[in-house]
């Protein structure tokens, strides 16, 4: 079946993308506080 090599494939893609959005987002955070304590 092409579903048991596409799957796969698709849950570790979106993963990726998930893992690479909080990496994203807890960077965010991180850069707001360096301001607000360098202010």
């Amino acid at each position: 079946m092409i579903f048991d090599i596409y799957i796969p494939a698709i849950e570790q893609e979106s993963k990726k993308l998930v893992s690479s959005i909080i990496c994203e987002h807890m960077i965010g955070k991180l850069d707001a506080l360096d301001s607000f304590f360098t202010q």
